[in-house]
């Protein structure tokens, strides 16, 4: 064990854990599962690559393992942290509604403002706009990513959606969108359409601010949502 190491077992031990950063936090719950890997590296790639522990835990066990090397105990860790995380959020997430553009910018951006890579995320709402689930279906590299439509398709379904939302980030740049993102969204709106499944919005979160493609971008044909206030 380094000193390092050690002294962050001494710091929460004695109760100091409020000054402890996200990375001091993640260093040390791997301390204790990779007794023969430089725990520091592990941290800061998982940091880099997902931005908080919490984004780490929503990956898979197989995906943490093969990319990073950690230990099926370290991997486990984080499966009980996502587990975890689902049970004391949950009242959180039902009180959670999407019901202007707003609002959609501030939830996805606080999900997506710690990455320092594009990613995707879709969110299924009800029809009052009310969150019932939402999961990252890509992950890109600093400029961008690639959204699977078959992806965004098989998550609507599999949670029975009215309305989803789709966000991704540009961490490097302005929220606005590039041609590719509106090709892109036109679509999936379109074959959203085919399956009685309307899409929402899609929010474009930038380095400072959040862009919906809805209220701002005429030339994609969204179906009504009544319930979605864009002005």
């Amino acid at each position: 064990m380094n000193d390092e190491i050690k002294e962050l077992k001494s710091k929460y031990r004695l109760g100091n854990d409020k000054n402890l950063t996200q990375s001091d936090m993640l260093k040390l719950l791997l301390s204790y599962t990779e007794k023969h890997s430089d725990v520091s590296e592990i941290s800061e790639k998982l940091l880099d690559n997902y931005g908080s522990i919490s984004s780490v835990s929503q990956e898979g066990l197989s995906s943490v393992i093969k990319n990073y090397g950690i230990s099926m105990q370290s991997a486990v860790i984080f499966d009980i942290i996502r587990n975890l995380d689902v049970f004391c959020n949950k009242n959180k997430s039902d009180n959670v509604y999407l019901s202007d553009t707003e609002k959609a910018g501030s939830y996805f951006y606080e999900r997506l403002r710690w990455y320092s890579q594009e990613r995707v995320i879709v969110t299924a709402v009800y029809s009052n706009m009310r969150v019932k689930k939402h999961q990252i279906i890509s992950c890109g590299n600093e400029i961008s990513v690639f959204v699977d439509t078959d992806k965004v398709l098989e998550f609507a379904v599999r949670n029975k959606a009215e309305y989803i939302f789709i966000s991704h980030n540009h961490p490097k740049s302005s929220a606005e969108p590039s041609e590719s993102d509106i090709v892109t969204t036109k679509g999936i709106i379109s074959s959203l359409n085919s399956i009685g499944i309307v899409l929402a919005d899609h929010i474009i979160c930038g380095e400072n601010s959040t862009f919906s493609m809805r209220k701002s971008c005429d030339e994609l044909k969204f179906q009504e949502c009544v319930n979605y206030i864009t002005e």
